[in-house]
Protein backbone atom coordinates (compact mmCIF):
# COMPACT_ATOMS: atom_id res chain seq x y z
CA UNK A 1 0.00 0.00 0.00
CA UNK A 2 1.40 3.10 -1.02
CA UNK A 3 1.67 5.68 2.28
CA UNK A 4 1.90 8.61 0.93
CA UNK A 5 -1.33 8.27 -0.87
CA UNK A 6 -3.11 5.93 1.65
CA UNK A 7 -2.31 7.06 5.14
CA UNK A 8 -4.10 6.39 8.08
CA UNK A 9 -6.82 4.09 6.64
CA UNK A 10 -9.78 3.92 9.57
CA UNK A 11 -8.08 7.14 11.68
CA UNK A 12 -10.55 9.82 11.53
CA UNK A 13 -8.12 12.56 12.45
CA UNK A 14 -4.34 12.97 11.14
CA UNK A 15 -2.43 15.09 13.46
CA UNK A 16 0.71 16.48 11.78
CA UNK A 17 3.37 17.68 14.27
CA UNK A 18 7.30 19.02 13.02
CA UNK A 19 9.69 20.74 15.01
CA UNK A 20 8.60 24.23 13.93
CA UNK A 21 5.17 22.91 14.98
CA UNK A 22 6.19 22.23 18.64
CA UNK A 23 8.22 25.50 17.82
CA UNK A 24 5.04 27.25 17.71
CA UNK A 25 2.48 25.63 20.39
CA UNK A 26 0.66 24.26 17.30
CA UNK A 27 -0.58 21.59 14.86
CA UNK A 28 -2.30 20.58 11.64
CA UNK A 29 -5.38 19.16 12.32
CA UNK A 30 -6.27 16.83 8.76
CA UNK A 31 -10.20 15.42 8.99
CA UNK A 32 -10.00 12.21 6.93
CA UNK A 33 -14.12 12.36 6.10
CA UNK A 34 -13.78 15.98 4.35
CA UNK A 35 -9.83 16.43 3.92
CA UNK A 36 -10.56 19.75 5.59
CA UNK A 37 -7.45 21.07 7.45
CA UNK A 38 -6.61 23.18 10.20
CA UNK A 39 -3.97 24.79 12.89
CA UNK A 40 -4.79 23.62 16.07
CA UNK A 41 -2.96 24.93 19.58
CA UNK A 42 -1.40 22.17 22.13
CA UNK A 43 -2.39 23.21 24.91
CA UNK A 44 -5.80 21.95 24.81
CA UNK A 45 -5.29 19.50 22.06
CA UNK A 46 -7.40 16.68 23.83
CA UNK A 47 -10.86 18.90 24.04
CA UNK A 48 -9.83 20.09 20.87
CA UNK A 49 -9.88 16.80 19.23
CA UNK A 50 -13.27 15.80 21.54
CA UNK A 51 -15.10 18.22 20.16
CA UNK A 52 -13.74 17.70 16.81
CA UNK A 53 -14.51 13.52 16.89
CA UNK A 54 -18.51 14.80 18.09
CA UNK A 55 -18.77 17.27 15.15
CA UNK A 56 -17.31 14.73 12.80
CA UNK A 57 -19.74 12.09 13.70
CA UNK A 58 -22.58 14.67 13.71
CA UNK A 59 -21.68 15.92 10.33
CA UNK A 60 -20.91 11.61 8.59
CA UNK A 61 -24.67 10.65 10.41
CA UNK A 62 -26.61 14.36 8.61
CA UNK A 63 -24.94 13.32 5.27
CA UNK A 64 -25.02 9.91 5.65
CA UNK A 65 -29.56 10.71 6.41
CA UNK A 66 -29.37 13.03 3.78
CA UNK A 67 -28.42 10.61 1.19
CA UNK A 68 -30.55 7.67 2.56
CA UNK A 69 -33.55 9.97 2.81
CA UNK A 70 -32.58 10.83 -1.05
CA UNK A 71 -33.25 7.45 -2.26
CA UNK A 72 -36.12 6.62 0.04
CA UNK A 73 -39.54 6.22 -1.65
CA UNK A 74 -42.48 5.78 -0.14
CA UNK A 75 -45.52 4.42 -2.05
CA UNK A 76 -48.90 2.52 -1.50
CA UNK A 77 -49.51 1.12 -4.78
CA UNK A 78 -48.26 -2.00 -6.73
CA UNK A 79 -47.52 -0.02 -9.87
CA UNK A 80 -45.60 2.37 -8.27
CA UNK A 81 -43.08 -0.28 -6.41
CA UNK A 82 -40.93 -1.78 -9.30
CA UNK A 83 -40.21 1.73 -11.10
CA UNK A 84 -39.22 2.57 -7.24
CA UNK A 85 -36.89 -0.12 -7.23
CA UNK A 86 -35.83 0.26 -10.49
CA UNK A 87 -34.77 3.79 -9.69
CA UNK A 88 -32.43 2.23 -6.73
CA UNK A 89 -34.02 3.42 -4.31
CA UNK A 90 -35.54 1.58 -1.05
CA UNK A 91 -38.97 1.55 -1.05
CA UNK A 92 -41.29 2.62 2.27
CA UNK A 93 -45.22 0.56 1.55
CA UNK A 94 -47.56 -0.66 3.73
CA UNK A 95 -47.38 -4.50 4.03
CA UNK A 96 -49.78 -6.99 5.83
CA UNK A 97 -47.18 -9.45 6.70
CA UNK A 98 -47.71 -12.18 5.20
CA UNK A 99 -45.16 -14.95 3.57
CA UNK A 100 -47.35 -15.11 0.83
CA UNK A 101 -47.49 -12.08 -0.05
CA UNK A 102 -43.29 -11.01 0.65
CA UNK A 103 -42.61 -14.17 -1.68
CA UNK A 104 -44.83 -13.18 -4.27
CA UNK A 105 -43.79 -9.40 -4.78
CA UNK A 106 -40.18 -10.98 -5.07
CA UNK A 107 -41.38 -13.45 -7.64
CA UNK A 108 -43.14 -10.40 -9.45
CA UNK A 109 -40.71 -7.87 -8.93
CA UNK A 110 -38.31 -9.98 -10.28
CA UNK A 111 -39.82 -11.27 -13.39
CA UNK A 112 -40.74 -7.40 -13.94
CA UNK A 113 -37.46 -6.05 -13.95
CA UNK A 114 -35.72 -8.80 -15.89
CA UNK A 115 -38.65 -8.08 -18.77
CA UNK A 116 -38.37 -4.46 -18.85
CA UNK A 117 -34.56 -4.92 -19.31
CA UNK A 118 -32.07 -5.37 -22.17
CA UNK A 119 -29.98 -8.38 -21.58
CA UNK A 120 -27.37 -7.06 -19.48
CA UNK A 121 -24.97 -8.35 -16.73
CA UNK A 122 -25.13 -5.87 -14.26
CA UNK A 123 -29.37 -5.44 -14.57
CA UNK A 124 -31.00 -6.66 -10.95
CA UNK A 125 -31.84 -9.97 -11.36
CA UNK A 126 -33.27 -10.63 -7.54
CA UNK A 127 -36.92 -9.68 -6.77
CA UNK A 128 -37.59 -7.12 -3.66
CA UNK A 129 -37.42 -8.72 -0.43
CA UNK A 130 -38.27 -7.00 2.90
CA UNK A 131 -35.53 -5.09 4.97
CA UNK A 132 -36.73 -3.85 8.32
CA UNK A 133 -40.10 -2.03 9.72
CA UNK A 134 -38.90 1.33 10.86
CA UNK A 135 -39.34 2.03 14.55
CA UNK A 136 -40.33 5.12 13.79
CA UNK A 137 -43.18 4.07 11.47
CA UNK A 138 -46.51 3.91 13.17
CA UNK A 139 -48.48 0.71 13.46
CA UNK A 140 -51.57 0.71 11.00
CA UNK A 141 -54.56 0.00 12.56
CA UNK A 142 -57.36 -1.99 10.34
CA UNK A 143 -59.65 1.29 11.11
CA UNK A 144 -57.17 3.25 9.05
CA UNK A 145 -58.33 1.71 5.95
CA UNK A 146 -54.77 1.20 5.01
CA UNK A 147 -53.98 -1.62 2.50
CA UNK A 148 -51.68 -3.76 1.63
CA UNK A 149 -49.45 -1.99 -1.68
CA UNK A 150 -49.62 -6.03 -3.15
CA UNK A 151 -52.65 -8.09 -1.90
CA UNK A 152 -55.06 -5.34 -1.30
CA UNK A 153 -55.46 -6.60 1.88
CA UNK A 154 -55.41 -4.99 5.29
CA UNK A 155 -51.87 -3.76 5.97
CA UNK A 156 -50.55 -4.12 9.57
CA UNK A 157 -47.18 -2.30 9.05
CA UNK A 158 -44.79 -0.04 6.96
CA UNK A 159 -42.04 -1.62 5.85
CA UNK A 160 -39.19 -0.70 3.87
CA UNK A 161 -37.83 -2.90 0.89
CA UNK A 162 -35.37 -3.33 -1.14
CA UNK A 163 -33.04 -5.23 -3.70
CA UNK A 164 -29.74 -6.33 -3.65
CA UNK A 165 -27.16 -6.03 -5.67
Amino acid sequence: MELRIHCGWGVPIRLEVGPRDIASNEARCVLRYNGEKKQISLENVVDTINKELEAIQADMLRIAKEQRDAQLARVTEWKDFVPSLDKKCIVLAPWCQETKCEEEVKEQSASIALADQPEDEKAPSMGAKTLCMPFNEPDIKESDGVKCFHCGKPATKWTLWGRSY
